[in-house]
This record gives structure tokens, sequence and C-alpha cells, in this order.
């Protein structure tokens, strides 16, 4: 079970797609430093909104997986594979 998503991820998922398709940026990379600067330049009153849409994601999982607990698995350094 995934964990609800925060207002950073809601509001970086809503610039995303439009950023695919109209700039043809495909690197996610560039993409998230494009939405982390326009988080941090938004008001408090446009962070609000987004606040507001995270809390219903999570009052929505809670509905629906009401015994959900956050449980984070860690893995050994031997599993672990690295990107070359």
């Amino acid at each position: 079970i995934k964990r609800p998503p925060n207002a950073f991820i809601i509001f970086r998922s809503h610039c995303c797609n439009p950023t695919e398709s109209e700039l043809g940026i495909t690197d996610h990379r560039h993409i998230s430093r494009i939405s982390s600067h326009l988080w941090k330049s938004l008001l408090p009153q446009e962070k609000a909104y987004w606040e507001r849409r995270a809390q219903e994601k999570k009052e929505e999982h809670q509905r629906l997986y009401p015994n959900y607990k956050y449980k984070p698995v860690f893995r050994n350094k031997d599993e672990v594979r690295r990107r070359r």
C-alpha cells in the first residue's frame, strides 16, 4: 500500500503533465528542479490550496485503509544495486 501524497508531490504531478508536452522536457531531474523553485515561490494562500488537496487525499487514504501504518523496510547494503 502506497503512502498518501503530500502537498508538494501533488503540486509536482500537476506541474509535470503539461511541462513534458509543451516544453519537450523529458528529464525528470529538470522538472523536479523547476517544480521546486515554483513551490518555494508560491504565496502561502496558494500553498494552502495544495495542502487542502493533500489533506483530502490523506483522509481518503484513511477511509480506504483504516488500519494502515507506515512501516519502512530497510535493505541490507549487500542487496542494494548501484546504477552505473
